[in-house]
């Protein structure tokens, strides 16, 4: 999963698909975004994630938002959802 559909998000996930690495879901809080799709994926909302988190074996998270005031609220959203750093989920940007 990528946490950001914006130009961040985008370009990481370029990166992931040109390692062949498998990207399902991109995650956004901005309403705009929530329903389309990035890459042929998906973009779902912060309230979707615990429901799509638990349909995966060993899911990970890349968060890849480039405003800094964005990262205390990604991580209070993601310690609500039990996720830890480290293990569930990564800071890309």
């Amino acid at each position: 999963f990528v946490w950001g559909a914006g130009m961040t998000g985008r370009r990481l996930s370029k990166h992931l698909s040109r390692e062949g690495l498998p990207l399902e879901i991109f995650v956004e809080v901005d309403e705009k975004k929530i329903g389309r799709t990035r890459r042929g994926k998906p973009i779902i909302g912060v309230n979707e994630l615990a429901g799509l988190w638990r349909k995966y074996k060993n899911p990970i998270l890349l968060t890849a938002v480039r405003a800094r005031s964005a990262a205390p609220l990604i991580q209070a959203q993601l310690d609500q959802l039990d996720l830890v750093e480290g293990d569930d989920w990564w800071r890309c940007a």
